[in-house]
């Protein structure tokens, strides 16, 4: 039944997908329409550029043409994994996103991991001790956590973590196919980083739920059954309750990739974040367009799994 649904589900969010990306990869083409002036001049240099250089950025991003024969051109490449050539380096943007990527999962993965192991048990017992102590300290603890900038918080962790009691690296990062100790060495902080404000709303989104679904009739049995709190609330309480928290997981995970781009270059990580920026400080603008299409199609299959997962959370959605 599970294997079907997730069938079913998929074969339709892929077709109603691809209007989707069809206006999506338009957006992310007309960046080109945002670079003020002539962009083959803005993208070549400026006004000191060359009149060679001008002319071989506007044949290679074919600025010599209409604006649908330029997004055609460059849809047909998107759709063979070509992205163009990078302006700055003249290397092909594909390679340096399918080499790069690795590195941003891989701290995405890490920062996924910090927002569920401290968000869930923060929500459960602020939940569970509602207006006690632990449920006050909870909550200032996720305020603090949900308005801290990021790259703030990645500021502090390197004076305190690696400064001051130098216990991890400030900068550099270890592939995880090289040495795991060393990638959990540089990616710990990075991930601590991104994931404390996750955490801190995943906690905020579990504690509201899970104090509505405590008060149910079910519940309410299983506790006069003498079920203890662990199984009433891991067994009976806790599924029904992380519907609503899940969703919030996935989007913040794939917001993550927005944070990414301050975060990776901060602790000089080689990932897709670092390499946007760059495009951006260089007006690369096939970087920034590679990187942009790329982030979105994360985010949209952060939206399948949510949608898979609720499958498997509620029954009912799956006989729907």
């Amino acid at each position: 039944m599970a294997g079907r649904f997730v069938v079913r589900l998929v074969g339709r969010r892929l077709v109603t997908l691809i209007p989707v990306l069809v206006l999506v990869s338009f957006g992310v083409f007309m960046l080109v329409a945002l670079v003020p002036g002539d962009p083959a001049v803005t993208l070549a240099g400026g006004t000191n550029a060359s009149p060679q250089a001008i002319a071989r950025i506007r044949v290679q991003l074919h600025l010599n043409q209409s604006l649908l024969m330029q997004y055609w051109h460059w849809l047909i490449g998107v759709v063979h994994l070509d992205f163009g050539r990078s302006l700055l380096t003249g290397a092909p943007v594909w390679h340096q996103i399918a080499s790069r990527l690795p590195v941003t999962l891989s701290l995405v993965l890490a920062a996924g991991v910090v927002a569920v192991a401290v968000g869930i048990p923060i929500g459960v017992v602020s939940a569970l001790r509602q207006n006690g102590a632990s449920d006050v300290g909870a909550r200032l603890a996720t305020s603090v956590g949900i308005s801290m900038p990021n790259f703030w918080l990645a500021v502090i962790l390197v004076s305190v973590l690696s400064v001051r009691l130098r216990i991890f690296p400030p900068t550099g990062f270890t592939p995880i196919s090289v040495s795991f100790e060393g990638w959990l060495r540089t990616v710990t902080l990075p991930a601590l980083s991104l994931g404390v404000g996750v955490a801190a709303v995943v906690a905020r989104q579990l504690r509201r739920s899970l104090i509505e679904v405590l008060q149910a009739a079910y519940v309410r049995t299983a506790w006069a059954k003498g079920a203890g709190a662990g199984r009433v609330v891991v067994m009976h309480a806790l599924k029904n309750a992380a519907i609503p928290a899940v969703t919030v997981l996935g989007i913040q995970i794939g917001y993550l990739l927005g944070g990414a781009v301050i975060i990776e270059q901060i602790f000089s990580v080689p990932g897709l974040g670092s390499y946007m920026l760059q495009g951006i400080t260089n007006h690369d603008l096939p970087v920034v367009q590679g990187v942009a299409l790329v982030f979105v199609a994360f985010q949209m299959a952060m939206s399948l799994l949510v949608d898979i997962s609720y499958g498997y959370l509620n029954p009912r959605v799956r006989s729907a």
